[in-house]
């Protein structure tokens, strides 16, 4: 389901461009990037909180992200992808957490299609 879990952006030019434009937005947005490999990234906001935090307080989960780089024929395919059941704790305040994730998911994605169009180097989107 692209726009909810997904969002792949099909980019004109070699792969470093499409990595470089990425990386600003993640860094910008304060993400730890996690460079696993040339086409792999995890990036990370925030950081995992206790036990007690989650129960007793409104702490936010990280928002985590996978993000692909696949050479194709015409360009590159920058994937970002989410975790499908992340965030569901069952601490009562669930689906606060839930749509502050959304919230966060959906801003960073938002952020990379605008970087990729203001780049000139955005040929699509499934968003």
């Amino acid at each position: 389901m692209t726009g909810m879990f997904r969002w792949v952006y099909e980019v004109s030019g070699p792969i470093d461009g499409a990595q470089q434009a990425v990386d600003e937005v993640l860094t910008s947005e304060q993400y730890v990037v996690e460079k696993r490999s040339a086409g792999e990234w995890h990036a990370t906001l925030g950081t995992e909180p206790s036990f007690l935090q989650k129960m007793f307080t409104n702490a936010d989960e990280p928002v985590i992200l996978t993000v692909t780089f696949t050479q194709t024929g015409g360009g590159v395919e920058v994937e970002l992808k989410r975790p499908t059941l992340y965030g569901v704790s069952g601490t009562g305040h669930g689906e606060v957490a839930l749509a502050h994730l959304d919230k966060k998911y959906r801003a960073t994605a938002r952020a990379v299609h605008e970087r990729l169009d203001g780049a000139g180097i955005l040929l699509s989107s499934r968003e």
